[in-house]
């Protein structure tokens, strides 16, 4: 007779071919939550492009409803947001007297806006120069021409530039070229 002990018969444990199947199957999980995460965290800065093209378009189109008027897009960070803003100022009125027209939340600060600016050529009126300005505190704006829609140009000390790419960044990168002749923006 054992006393305290007993003895299991068929104890032969976990076969290495189990031991394969599980790590397959929680592999086969965490590479699907994977992937699933990235999605949906793509699609914010997707969406983010699909806002801010929308606000450009929106932009263009009051410029030339309201022909007597400045129009502008103004895009900032504020309390840790990214936004798009397209105001209105009537002949004579002050920056403080700015009427906003739409505004789109782009996005948390986990998206960037970065701004390309070309120089222009005072003979040529082209140049592939190029400055980069980050959408912050510091607003980023452009203005519109009311008779046709156009980008204006803007001018940054003694130079004369106007936008022509908007760079989205966060989990992916996203490009929009901004056509300053029409004021049309297009996913790059």
């Amino acid at each position: 007779m054992t006393v305290g002990r007993r003895t299991k018969l068929n104890n032969k444990g976990l076969s290495l071919i189990e031991i394969v199947v599980v790590v397959l199957i929680l592999a086969i999980i965490t590479g699907g939550i994977t992937i699933a995460w990235s999605t949906v965290y793509n699609a914010k800065v997707d969406n983010a492009a699909k806002r801010l093209q929308s606000t450009l378009r929106t932009a263009r189109e009051v410029a030339m409803s309201h022909v007597s008027n400045t129009t502008y897009l103004e895009v900032k960070t504020e309390s840790d947001n990214l936004y798009a803003r397209v105001y209105t100022i009537g002949p004579g009125l002050a920056d403080a007297d700015r009427e906003m027209v739409a505004e789109e939340k782009l996005g948390n600060t986990h998206i960037t806006a970065v701004f390309k600016a070309n120089k222009v050529d005072a003979v040529s009126f082209d140049s592939d120069e190029t400055v980069s300005k980050t959408a912050g505190s510091d607003p980023i704006r452009i203005y519109y021409n009311a008779a046709n829609g156009s980008c204006e140009r803007f001018t940054e000390g003694s130079t004369e530039m106007y936008y022509t790419d908007v760079v989205l960044s966060g989990s992916e990168t996203i490009s929009l070229v901004i056509i300053p002749e029409s004021g049309r923006a297009v996913k790059n």
